[in-house]
């Protein structure tokens, strides 16, 4: 599975969604779009919708995972992936959030599964 809709997806009723699209990575320009696209998820009143799994698109060698303490004690693995984040807007229509670290294999799948995705919310 590729893409993961969220328990609670369905239920976010967005209207003619635009979508706002950020990658990491070196056309991140010091992370102005993914920082931008960030910015919006937590300042926004948005709602996580789907995941993409980061197993088929990604190279963990250049794009390696993160590692955080967990309590002082435990360590936890974030693996890369792209998240969809939804928002209604009250004045405007509403706004579909698609936040990743680029690619390494399988542009043309990734980008399939971004607007299938995208097309779905």
């Amino acid at each position: 599975m590729l893409l993961r809709y969220l328990p609670d997806a369905e239920t976010l009723a967005l209207r003619a969604p635009h979508a706002l699209v950020a990658f990491g990575g070196w056309v991140d320009a010091g992370s102005g779009g993914t920082g931008g696209v960030r910015h919006l998820i937590g300042n926004l009143n948005t709602r996580k919708l789907a995941e993409m799994d980061s197993e088929e698109f990604y190279c963990f060698t250049d794009t390696r995972p993160l590692v955080s303490v967990v309590g002082g004690t435990e360590r936890a693995v974030h693996w890369p992936h792209g998240e969809f984040h939804g928002a209604t807007l009250e004045h405007t229509s509403d706004i579909v959030l698609f936040v990743a670290p680029e690619p390494n294999p399988k542009w043309r799948t990734f980008a399939s599964v971004m607007l299938d995705g995208e097309q779905a919310l």
